[in-house]
C-alpha cells in the first residue's frame, strides 16, 4: 500500500510492505486524514514501513543520543523505542539514512 501526505508544502510518501497490515501500522484515520492527497505528486520524503522479526535486528552500535525516556539513537542510524511494557525488546525501530 502507498499513500501520500502533504504537510506544509512537503510531500511524504508512505509505502507499507504487502506482508504487513497497513491499517494497523500506518493508519489513515483521525487527524492525519486531512493531509492525505491523491495522485502521484513529486515526493520530498520517502518512508518505507515493514514488520520485521527481532532476529533481523543488526548488532548493537554505539548510542549517539539517549532521550532519557522512550527512545535512543544509535550510530548506525537506528532509533529504538522501548517502554517498561515491552521489556528488553524495542516495540518500534526506525532506520534513518
Amino acid at each position: 500500500m502507498r499513500y501520500l501526505l502533504a504537510i506544509g508544502g512537503v510531500t511524504i510518501a508512505i509505502n507499507v510492505d504487502s506482508n504487513a497490515d497497513a491499517r494497523t501500522i500506518a493508519p489513515l484515520g483521525g487527524p492525519i486524514s486531512r493531509f492525505v492527497v491523491a495522485g502521484e505528486a513529486p515526493v520530498d520524503i520517502d518512508v518505507r514501513v515493514r514488520l520485521m522479526e527481532s532476529a533481523e535486528r543488526s548488532a548493537q552500535s554505539a548510542v549517539v543520543f539517549d532521550s532519557g525516556s522512550l527512545w535512543r539513537m544509535y550510530a548506525d542510524g537506528r532509533i529504538e523505542f522501548r517502554s517498561s511494557f515491552s521489556g528488553d525488546e524495542p516495540y518500534k525501530i526506525a532506520r534513518v539514512s
